[in-house]
């Protein structure tokens, strides 16, 4: 989590800009509670906010919404997670994905400090990739074509295969009492990333869709979202009629015990690296202290100091 005073340092990067038009983008901000949703605007819209967020289909969202978290430490499997998710009420899983993404409340949310006229939904279209970039550059008054989309391969998602083998070193990780920056810096940063950059292989399957059992709660979402909207009357670029559609996928395990030898090397070489990261910087913090003791003592640290860039320059190697 940042700092206060990058807080502090953003707004005043924005006022800098005078009467220049500037975009700030945060996921986050779809969390934001009321008083926060205030904040941002008085802050940072500068007496002329204008609110853009995005609509996705709950049947496309779900999916991706789960391997997300389970990237974060998430240990429900899939279908777990959706029973958990689609129930009327819940605990902090259930307020964790509706705060965001239940449009209708969100719009409200925002619309109370922003305006109803400064506040703009675009509705995800699947089969139209640009959707989004080509309204983001419209509202900006951008050239056409000038948001790239070439170098999105670099984000993949993750395989159903490689979610479940995260989803499971999360449950080795809370078994052994490992802390959350050691997940980051192994998990996260290691296997997760490694994962990621690597080409996935071809006979993985995808994130299963939404089951049978869970698509009437997914239709009433759906009409409970559309009908909200339309309620409200906020400008909406893209077909509304998006939002209202649940397709079925019953055609894959959502829990395979298999993983292809490629994407098990890949996590291993992640966490190997990630670890061997983590002690060369234990070593160089831990030789600083001994120096600083040393010279608190009036001690010649010489011998040691050779000694630990030996041991560094070893650990390079590797």
């Amino acid at each position: 989590m940042p700092p206060p005073s990058a807080w502090t340092d953003l707004v005043d990067e924005v006022g800098a800009a005078g009467d220049s038009t500037v975009l700030v983008s945060n996921e986050d901000f779809g969390r934001a509670n009321d008083h926060q949703a205030g904040r941002i605007v008085r802050e940072l819209g500068q007496g002329r906010p204008h609110v853009l967020m995005v609509a996705r289909r709950y049947d496309r969202l779900l999916p991706s919404y789960w391997q997300e978290l389970v990237k974060g430490g998430e240990q429900m499997a899939y279908h777990e997670w959706l029973r958990v998710v689609l129930q009327p009420t819940g605990g902090p899983r259930h307020r964790r994905i509706w705060l965001p993404q239940s449009t209708p409340s969100v719009v409200e949310r925002w619309a109370g400090h922003a305006g109803l006229d400064n506040v703009t939904v675009i509705v995800a279209d699947e089969a139209r990739n640009r959707m989004a970039p080509d309204a983001f550059e419209q509202l900006l008054g951008l050239p056409t074509g000038l948001l790239d989309l070439s170098a999105e391969h670099s984000n993949r998602s993750l395989t159903l295969p490689e979610a479940e083998l995260v989803r499971r070193i999360n449950h080795v990780f809370a078994d052994g009492g490992w802390s959350g920056e050691l997940y980051h810096q192994v998990v996260q940063n290691g296997v997760v990333l490694r994962m990621r950059r690597a080409a996935p292989a071809p006979t993985d399957a995808r994130v299963p869709g939404i089951p049978a059992w869970a698509v009437e709660r997914i239709a009433e979402l759906n009409r409970q979202r559309v009908e909200g909207l339309q309620a409200l009357g906020v400008r909406v670029i893209g077909d509304l009629d998006l939002l209202d559609r649940v397709e079925v996928d019953e055609g894959t395990d959502p829990e395979p015990s298999t993983i292809s030898l490629d994407a098990a090397a890949q996590a291993v070489e992640g966490a190997i690296r990630m670890a061997l990261r983590r002690e060369r910087k234990t070593a160089r913090q831990h030789a600083k202290a001994l120096r600083r003791a040393a010279r608190g003592r009036g001690v010649e640290s010489r011998p040691f100091t050779v000694r630990v860039r030996g041991r560094l320059a070893r650990l390079r190697d590797r």
